[in-house]
């Protein structure tokens, strides 16, 4: 008899909740979940999304800033089978509106504050079958229809719901370049290549200069619509390393963020490297030997 071990998204969850299970997840200093918390949450979420009709192959859209929401559909979108699309909120209405369109999204979970954009074209949103609204502050927006509150899903247990076996080369996520000639172009993931990068990320971050490990405190800056930000969240969480989201980019909060929670990692394009570098608060973390993982950029030669 024959074993094959699939190369799928969970097992990177399942490696660090294994390995890892005490370590924590923050989110702006307000919300904190250790792994097995968190494992669990995706678990429901996942469960959730079956529940609503989500099925294998859906596409289902992300639009939200750097969140634990964002966070757990990483991992429980592609557990069903189904595919993330992690949506650009930097572009302007219409191109959103077409990359959704050409991903053929089914289903969205959406953040409140992105709401009254997209209700104001809702009818062009024809092909929506459920938008999931989430808010922080508990005001949900009524807007959108057909409707589900994003916490009201996780309050079940969903006990007669099995998760879908999955296969390493079915589709996880997609996602539409910017910066290109033309309209943006849609680009997609398998399970295989996700799970193949986030090792070898690693492996490769683990020597000179970063000299990455399990004791060190990650924060990425890379938006999570943009290349999985760059695969941190996944190859943070597989190595059971400590997590802090950032939510919307705000630099002063982002220093305050490194420094409560000793950041010894954070990694960015060139431009937020500068913004962080320039802030006048800066002086709280200066000196603490922090790396930073630049991309997406020349950085000028140093003098």
């Amino acid at each position: 008899m024959e074993y094959r071990y699939e190369l799928t998204i969970d097992k990177l969850l399942q490696s660090g909740v294994s390995s890892n299970p005490a370590q924590k997840i923050n989110y702006t200093g307000r919300r904190e979940f250790t792994f097995e918390e968190f494992s669990k949450r995706v678990e429901k979420l996942a469960k959730a999304l079956i529940s609503i009709g989500v099925k294998k192959g859906d596409r289902v859209a992300v639009i939200d800033w750097d969140t634990y929401v964002y966070l757990e559909a990483y991992f429980a979108v592609p557990m069903v089978g189904a595919v993330l699309h992690t949506v650009n909120v930097r572009y302007p209405q219409d191109l959103i509106y077409y990359t959704m369109d050409h991903a053929e999204d089914k289903y969205v979970i959406v953040r409140d504050e992105f709401v009254p954009i997209l209700s104001k074209n809702r009818e062009a949103f024809y092909f929506i079958k459920g938008w999931i609204v989430y808010s922080e502050t508990g005001q949900i927006p009524d807007s959108l229809s057909p409707k589900y509150v994003y916490e009201d899903l996780m309050k079940d247990s969903y006990s007669d719901i099995e998760l879908p076996q999955i296969s390493e080369n079915d589709l996880a996520t997609t996602f539409y370049t910017s910066g290109t000639t033309g309209i943006p172009k849609g680009v997609q993931f398998t399970h295989r290549q996700i799970v193949l990068h986030s090792i070898s990320s690693g492996l490769a971050l683990g020597d000179d200069p970063i000299n990455l490990t399990s004791r060190d405190t990650i924060m990425p800056l890379v938006p999570m619509f943009h290349v999985h930000a760059c695969g941190v969240p996944y190859m943070s969480i597989l190595a059971g390393r400590r997590y802090v989201l950032p939510g919307r980019y705000d630099f002063d909060h982002i220093i305050d963020l490194i420094d409560k929670y000793n950041v010894s990692v954070i990694a960015m394009v060139p431009s937020i490297l500068y913004l962080i570098v320039t802030n006048p608060n800066v002086k709280k973390i200066a000196g603490r030997g922090i790396r930073a993982i630049v991309g997406g950029g020349a950085l000028p030669e140093g003098r």
